[in-house]
């Protein structure tokens, strides 16, 4: 019984995960509508884990209600070349312009990943256990 439970529960983390990262970016979408033309203004650099890789994070400038709005962008991608003086197009939250929304990070297609093969892995166990315990 014991391996059921463990088999529904490495399910249960599988779906959640998938659940919770296609939620999080379709209410960052939701929540982005408004299109303004964002510069580049410099770059803030991090490194990954034991400091093999080097994350390049935008630093974004853009009008907004006659107001000028510098923001970090929060994609922190390796692949992304830096781009200082680049225009452009960002999707900002109109009702608080400094929540920015430019691509899906590359982080949440990982996530969805390990939450499918999680899954894949509790339904194999699970029906494993079924077929050990229908033919044992």
């Amino acid at each position: 019984m014991f391996t059921y439970i463990v088999a529904l529960l490495v399910i249960v983390d599988g779906v959640t995960r998938i659940i919770h990262e296609i939620m999080k970016v379709s209410q960052k979408k939701r929540r982005c509508t408004q299109a303004v033309t964002a510069t580049c203004l410099d770059l803030r650099y991090i490194y990954g884990r034991h400091r093999r890789i080097m994350y390049y994070i935008h630093i974004w400038q853009y009008d907004f209600w006659g107001e000028t709005i510098i923001v970090s962008d929060k994609i922190h991608d390796p692949s992304l070349e830096p781009n200082i003086g680049v225009s452009a197009e960002i999707m900002i939250n109109p009702d608080d312009p400094r929540d920015i929304f430019r691509s899906v990070p590359k982080i949440a297609d990982t996530q969805i990943g390990i939450g499918i093969v999680t899954a894949a892995m509790g339904l194999i166990m699970e029906v494993g256990f079924i077929y050990i315990h229908i033919m044992g």
